[in-house]
């Protein structure tokens, strides 16, 4: 097999904390990143990833302030996503 071709009899999945299957913009993604928040209020890359998952779950205007959080503590990526979501 080359490595370019996929082979259907394996399936990629990613998990939570909490076991449960990840999916992009699920509350539980979100939940995850409220408690690394909680534990370093100043874990600007779990602000910018909650900010996408609270947009991608349409709460625009939640995760826009989070990746607001996000870019006042440096991460440079929250800009571009700011521009793209937030204007």
């Amino acid at each position: 097999m080359k490595v370019t071709e996929v082979d259907a009899r394996y399936e990629i999945v990613a998990y939570n904390a909490d076991g449960s299957v990840y999916t992009p913009g699920n509350s539980n993604e979100i939940k995850e990143y409220n408690m690394a928040i909680a534990l370093n209020p100043k874990y600007a890359a779990a602000y910018y990833d909650r900010g996408l998952a609270k947009i991608k779950a349409d709460l625009k205007y939640e995760g826009c302030l989070d990746l607001t959080r996000a870019a006042a503590l440096g991460y440079k990526m929250a800009d571009e996503q700011i521009r793209k979501y937030c204007q």
